[in-house]
Formats: C-alpha cells, structure tokens, sequence
C-alpha cells in the first residue's frame, strides 16, 4: 500500500509538470530501499531471514567468522594481472604477502561424477576429485583454477591444503561487476585474523548486463596468523541470489 501512495505521488507531481528527472531520481531511491528487502518465498524456502543467518546454519563450525567487510580491514593490493594477484601489507606489526595465481586446465585429468536434472538437459559436473565443482555451468572441461596460494608473514610461512580451492573454477581477480568483487585480502581488528575473498567469473565478458548471466560463487577463506588455514565458507550464486546480492546493500559475509 505504502509503494502504491508512493507512485501515486510521483505520478500527480509529473501531471502537474514537476521535472521526470526528479520522478526518476525517486522511483529509483524507492527501488533501492525494496531492494534489502527479501522476497518473502525466499525467506520461507530458505528458512532464513538473512545471509548470516543462512550462513551460520550451513556453516556452524566457521559461525564465529562470519563478519562484514565494512567491519574489517583491507590489506593493499601490490598488483593484479588475469592470472596472479600479489597482496603486501602488515599484520600484528609484521609484513604479509600474499600470491594468487591462476591457469587453464583440463578437468579430463581429474575425476569427475555428473548429475542429469532432466533427459533432456546437458549433464552437470557435480565433483572434481570428490570435492564439490564451483564456478562451472555444465560439462565444460577446460576451466581457469587457481594453481597457487602462498602466504608469508615476517619469516613464516603459512600452509593452505590444494582442497582449500582446487575445486574454485573460473575465479575472479581484478574485474568488478556488480557484487562480484577483484580478489581481496581483510585482516580483522585486532590483527589476528584474515581472510581471502574469491568470487567467481564464468560466463563475465564486456556484453554481460545481468549478475544471473555469470556462473559465480562467493569464498572466505580463513586464517589465523599462528594457528594458519582454519577453514572456509563458499556460497554459490544460486544461495545469493536468494538473499539478492546484486543489490546495492549486500555487505557479504
């Protein structure tokens, strides 16, 4: 009801020729705010009311990290090429740096189980070598993973299993399009932990409009600088969209 007198509003002001640019500005301020608003057949199939919410009951063993980026702090990025990020910064008083790096492979080489939604529907890889497939939109066999991870603090260097993101197919590192992010590294306020945050890019090229176009996926990895790789939260693009991460206001997790 409220919508409706608000429209209703708007259109009277333009009857009596008040500028549509103004009619626009609000309409558009008036889709911004229903956007953080979740669609309530979502909210009763998910069970959930929010990301966190969802989150914390998917995840229960990494609840206590699930935080947002606007509450953390970023480390400076040093450079980001299509294949290889490298983040340098300081964390607890000691120099972190951090390198990504990314190349084709074939999935051919790995073993793969598939799933048919329908006889007639292309079959989906559901695993690569056991391990759930993100970031694929079918059966596509030659894919973009990540090929390294290496982390150094002061002298030390910390270990991440290849599970941690073997199976994080097509990932993003500079590009930004809508709530798809470059790769980026947060540390937490008291300096203890951090975390790497991939999004994927299957399907993002220059003609993509639409945020559903793009096979893509959300990743926390996180760490602890003495106790090092601690566990990690992935989302994929379908869980999102049900809490509408293609709105201005999703803070992520």
């Amino acid at each position: 009801m409220k919508k409706s007198i608000n429209f209703l509003m708007l259109f009277i002001l333009c009857f009596w020729g008040t500028s549509c640019t103004s009619q626009n500005q609000m309409i558009s301020k008036i889709k911004d705010e229903n956007c953080g608003q979740l669609d309530r057949h979502m909210i009763d199939y998910y069970r959930d009311t929010l990301l966190v919410d969802y989150v914390s009951r998917t995840h229960p063993e990494l609840k206590q990290y699930i935080t947002f980026q606007e509450d953390l702090i970023q480390l400076k990025t040093l450079f980001c090429t299509d294949t290889s990020v490298q983040i340098e910064d300081i964390i607890s008083e000691q120099k972190i740096n951090i390198e990504v790096g990314k190349s084709l492979i074939n999935l051919n080489d790995h073993k793969l189980t598939y799933v048919e939604i329908t006889e007639n529907d292309p079959k989906f890889i559901e695993t690569v070598d056991g391990n759930p497939a993100y970031g694929l939109f079918s059966s596509e066999l030659e894919v973009q993973a990540i090929n390294k991870i290496n982390i150094q603090i002061g002298n030390k260097q910390i270990g991440i299993p290849a599970e941690a993101y073997s199976n994080l197919f097509f990932p993003n590192f500079c590009n930004t399009f809508k709530s798809i992010r470059p790769l980026s590294v947060f540390k937490s306020e008291d300096e203890q932990l951090f975390f790497i945050y991939l999004y994927g890019a299957n399907g993002l090229n220059e003609e993509t409009s639409e945020l559903r176009d793009v096979r893509s996926f959300l990743a926390k990895l996180v760490f602890h600088i003495e106790k090092g790789y601690i566990g990690r939260i992935v989302l994929r693009n379908t869980e999102l969209n049900a809490y509408q991460w293609d709105c201005p206001q999703f803070k992520g997790i």
